[in-house]
């Protein structure tokens, strides 16, 4: 550096927005090979000021002699010593230096002028090319060695301090699964099931088109290679063509052909009687409560008292009979359970009497009955569970029964407890469970269900992945403050409206720089790539997703893009001659547009 620039600023916004230290130019965003040395020596103050004014004394002495450059550095030397004894400041010496290398001599030419440009963009800073004494200038250059640099600049401590880069490159994470890049496409692992963080919870937020299925589809694909257990929750078959590439499960829920499913086969003792522990207690009085009251219900605290006295006792009947041989039985079961109720009546009049003070026990039996001997006798009462415990990636797709309003909260909360089982079996397998959009079924009724769900997880060396569109639709949710505390993870996707990354602000805690980090994300589809911002902890950074032309085709969200790849498959018999012609296709579609350009814009 031959002269500083003209503004000097302890802080920039760089290219994407983000507040930056002012020399950034010359940090990691010069993408080259090279070495920053920023070397200051403190000289004495005092006997540097008596010898600027000895030298603007010979100065005025010769004045007759001298030319507009003398007149110009008198009047910068007077400034100087003004301003250091004004507001007694320091005085440092500052040499700024970048170290380039290169083979090739043209490219050692190409990289000095990257240099310089970089050096220019810090607000017009003046440089050089070193071309004498390069050896020693090299050594000076050696950390511990600055006291040796003769190439330095006097300046204030305060403007020497601009100088200092406060940023570093992206790290590698030892033991990451996800394989991300930094902002300068640079590949390298993350690890978002980070173990030093409270829990390994994570909740991505991003508006419709933001690009929420193709990044949360990458990190599936990215874990299924790592043999890690997935389970999703969707609506609308958004991974249907990831799952079936993967050789995963997949479940188009249809009423008219329904999943085997019964949510009161609970686990069996050595004994063969069924054990209700606390958890199942939980589960089943959800259950019961969206049924009786629907998904956005909300029992009294005396009427769950009374399912948590119920349920045990209607399991305590059930294994009586088991223990007194009643010969080839049916399982327990919401039939059962509902029978049941009439037996209870009968048999325990007075405590029955007693707890219909404060529970409504023909309300409730009238909403069971359809489930229970009516139209969707069927759908919870089957003799035993859909088996997909040892499955390493299932997806439920709830598009079909989501206009349901009896049907759609009772599926979506027997199928996350089925998705729980899974998680118990394996505690030592990692695992992964994804609720996109279908989290909004965990009705207001379900609190001590959720608080369940996220400790059951977290216990089994699990971790909840919540998606959703907005933080609007957390917050007015009376689950969303736990959904958000048990989330250490944030995944930020981008924003285009400030309003919302206002709110998300507000809500997530985050700071101004983290905003700016929101606000500078990048999208950037016709180079193949999207930005990403991620916080975890008290770290926060913006990534950048660049996926292969292979896996951008079965991770497609685009309706149209999507379309087509189903009705390739549906030509060729397979996802694989289905995936090779898409990328044929798009491949030869982006070249006709290139051409396309070029000769639109060549002379006639």
């Amino acid at each position: 550096m031959l002269n500083q620039g003209g503004i000097i600023e302890p802080a920039v916004l760089n290219e994407t927005g983000v507040a930056s230290p002012f020399i950034y130019p010359l940090t990691h965003y010069l993408q080259i090979p090279h070495v920053l040395s920023v070397s200051c020596t403190v000289p004495d103050t005092e006997k540097t000021l008596r010898d600027l004014d000895a030298e603007n004394k010979r100065n005025r002495m010769l004045d007759f002699l001298s030319t507009q450059d003398n007149h110009k550095k008198a009047e910068e030397i007077t400034e100087f010593t003004h301003e250091v004894r004004t507001w007694n400041k320091n005085t440092l010496r500052v040499n700024v230096s970048v170290i380039v290398w290169e083979e090739q001599e043209d490219g050692q030419q190409g990289y000095a002028d990257q240099v310089r440009r970089a050096f220019s963009q810090m607000n017009a800073t003046i440089c050089t090319v070193e071309t004498l004494d390069t050896a020693n200038l090299f050594v000076a250059n050696a950390p511990g060695n600055s006291y040796h640099n003769y190439r330095t600049l006097l300046m204030t401590g305060d403007n020497a301090s601009v100088y200092q880069n406060y940023v570093t490159n992206y790290l590698q994470v030892t033991g990451g699964d996800e394989l991300l890049c930094d902002r300068f496409r640079n590949p390298l692992r993350v690890k978002l099931f980070n173990t030093d963080l409270n829990n390994q919870n994570s909740v991505t937020i991003g508006p419709s088109g933001s690009g929420k299925s193709f990044t949360i589809g990458n990190f599936v694909l990215q874990r299924y290679e790592m043999g890690h257990t997935q389970i999703i929750i969707d609506v609308g078959g958004t991974y249907l063509s990831l799952v079936t590439a993967l050789g995963g499960r997949y479940f188009e829920y249809d009423p008219d052909r329904p999943l085997h499913l019964n949510p009161f086969l609970v686990d069996r003792n050595e004994e063969g009687l069924y054990v209700l522990d606390g958890d199942k207690i939980n589960f089943l009085t959800s259950l019961l409560s969206i049924i009786w009251k629907g998904a956005r219900g909300e029992i009294s605290p005396v009427e769950r008292a009374v399912f948590t006295k119920l349920l045990p006792h209607y399991f305590s009947h059930y294994n009586k009979l088991v223990q007194e041989g009643k010969g080839q039985m049916p399982p327990p079961s919401l039939t059962g359970f509902y029978e049941w109720l009439s037996l209870f009546e009968q048999q325990e009049s007075k405590e029955y009497e007693r707890l219909s003070r404060n529970f409504d026990f023909n309300e409730f039996t009238i909403v069971l009955e359809p489930y229970a001997v009516g139209k969707y006798r069927d759908v919870l009462n089957s003799e035993h569970h859909e088996e997909v415990s040892a499955e390493k990636l299932i997806c439920f797709d709830m598009a079909r029964i989501k206009k349901n309003p009896m049907l759609y909260p009772v599926i979506s909360l027997l199928i996350s407890e089925l998705a729980l089982d899974v998680i118990r079996r394996h505690p030592t397998r990692r695992k992964y469970f994804y609720m996109d959009e279908a989290w909004s079924m965990l009705s207001d009724s379900m609190g001590e269900f959720v608080e369940g769900m996220y400790r059951t997880v977290r216990k089994n060396n699990g971790a909840m992945c919540i998606i959703t569109q907005g933080i609007r639709e957390v917050v007015d949710s009376r689950i969303g403050p736990a959904i958000l505390a048990n989330a250490a993870t944030q995944i930020i996707l981008n924003h285009t409206d400030v309003t919302e990354i206002a709110k998300l602000a507000g809500h997530l805690g985050f700071t101004d720089h983290e905003v700016q980090l929101i606000r500078s994300i990048r999208v950037r589809d016709a180079d193949g790539y999207r930005e990403l911002f991620i916080k975890q902890g008290d770290y926060a950074k913006v990534y950048l997703m660049e996926v292969s032309p292979v896996m951008d085709a079965v991770l497609t969200s685009k309706p149209e893009e999507r379309d087509y790849l189903r009705s390739l498959q549906k030509k060729y018999g397979n996802i694989y001659a289905a995936v090779n012609q898409y990328v044929e296709t798009k491949k030869a579609r982006k070249s006709a547009q290139q051409q396309s350009q070029q000769t639109e814009g060549s002379p006639v």
